[in-house]
Formats: structure tokens, sequence, C-alpha cells
């Protein structure tokens, strides 16, 4: 006696309808569960990488400037990298004044149209001495064998490495 497989599972399903329901209901809740458990993992990495303040090294700061040509930066520019910083004329055009070379630019994890250069604390204040924007040129991030530190134009009286005018 050869029974219909389809009908004996409409059978089963009829004769035990509750028990059915909650195996499906199980299945389904388990599937939404594991797919919620992902997106919270994937939040909580994006959490973890908005707190720079860890990862800032002893004796630098991270400085929020702002950038006039941040939007053709964000055609080459990822996360971060290294720049040199040039002062903006009032009415937002280059100048050949170099304020400082080889810093790192790292963009903001919570608005990626902001960036921030990491620099001494020491010379924090100076960079907050100009009033004006700034363009940044993206540099070969590899090492100068001359000068590992971040490099910044001297001045000709103090030994400093941003130049005020």
């Amino acid at each position: 006696m050869k029974t219909n497989p389809l009908k004996l599972l409409t059978t089963l399903i009829r004769t035990h309808r509750p028990i059915f329901f909650v195996l499906v209901l199980s299945f389904a809740l388990a599937v939404v569960w594991d797919s919620g458990s992902k997106q919270e993992s994937i939040e909580a990495k994006i959490v973890d990488s908005s707190t720079l303040d860890t990862l800032i090294p002893e004796g630098f700061s991270l400085v929020n400037i702002e950038i006039v040509n941040a939007d053709k930066l964000d055609a080459i520019l990822g996360q971060f990298g290294i720049v040199d910083l040039y002062l903006a004329n009032e009415d937002g055009k280059r100048t050949t004044k170099k304020i400082a070379s080889k810093v790192k630019i790292l963009r903001a994890p919570k608005n990626p149209q902001e960036f921030a250069v990491l620099v001494l604390e020491a010379q924090v204040s100076e960079l907050f001495a100009y009033n004006s924007p700034f363009f940044a040129s993206i540099q070969n991030p590899g090492p100068n064998p001359t000068n590992r530190e971040t490099n910044f134009e001297k001045r000709s009286l103090k030994v400093s490495r941003i130049t005020t005018e």
C-alpha cells in the first residue's frame, strides 16, 4: 500500500494544527532573531569606529579644520590619508603659502564631509591662529627617511613647525 506523501502531510497538519503552527512560528522567529543580531553587530562596529579619542597618540591632538576643496577630496581620499595644507585666501582661492606638510588627515565617522588633522599638542594654537580655511593636497603616505615626524614649515626666527604671518 503506497501512500501519497503530500496527502500524508496534509492529514498530519489537519490533525496536529496547533503543533504545526508553533513550529512554523518558531522557525520564523529564529530567522528574524538571527538577522537582528547581525545588524546589531554591524552597528556596534560603527559605534566603535566613532570613538577616535582612544586612537589619538599621546602628545597629539585631533583638530577639526575647514577644507575648501573637500568635495574634490571625496573622490580620492578614503577614511584617512596624508596631506599638505595650504592657506586659502579670503575669497577662497588657493595661495602658495604652505602651512603644513605630511600631516595625517581623517574623516569624521559621523559626518564624512568634516575633516580633522593630527598635530602635536604644542602646535594646536598655532594652527588655530589662521582664520581662513585650508586647501589640502594628498601626499604619498610612505615615510620620508629624512624626517619621520609631521613636517611643518619653519618660521625664520623661531623654530616652529607651523608658519604664522
